[in-house]
């Protein structure tokens, strides 16, 4: 009877890790990334359709916007660029973790891509784009001339910080 018990645990043990391995071979079922849906494919498959969708969407301009206008910012030349490897990386691998097995075959999950940062490049093109919306503020007063009063109105400074 022991031998049968440590037999079916054996199984059991195997079915267990098999299923555990070819989960981390494979993304969540119900997966998108940044609308994309990747969900089952393997991690090279979904790295070259995140690429082939987010090519074309991760050169497009940054819009810095504020209340006195708005600047487009170049994603390259900020030094924003996406991490494909690093974005499949996060939604696979192998765990031996139930709640996190499960959830792999059972969750719905909408991801964020991973961003590399240039924090130099960034900060330069923030700075570069501030000189463009800054305004300085402007107290508003009244003067009197010949008896008439005359008003200068405020204006509210902005600044923006890299």
């Amino acid at each position: 009877m022991l031998w049968v018990t440590a037999a079916a645990v054996v199984v059991l043990g195997g079915v267990y890790g098999g299923l555990a391995t070819f989960l981390a071979g494979h993304v969540a079922g119900n997966v998108t990334v940044d609308g994309v849906a990747i969900g089952g494919m393997s991690p090279r498959e979904a790295t070259v359709a995140l690429q082939r969708v987010l090519a074309g969407e991760s050169s497009l301009p940054v819009h810095l916007t504020v209340p006195s206008g708005a600047v487009d910012i170049q994603p390259g030349e900020a030094g924003l660029r996406v991490d494909l490897r690093a974005t499949v990386a996060g939604l696979t691998g192998f765990t031996m973790d139930p709640l996190t097995m499960w959830a792999h075959m059972t969750g719905v999950q909408n991801q964020h891509s991973t961003l590399l940062i240039d924090r130099g490049k960034l900060t330069a093109a923030v700075t570069k784009a501030a000189g463009a919306l800054d305004r300085t503020m402007k107290e508003g007063s009244i003067t009197f001339t010949g008896g008439r009063a005359n008003q200068v109105l405020s204006v509210a400074g902005v600044e923006v910080r890299a």
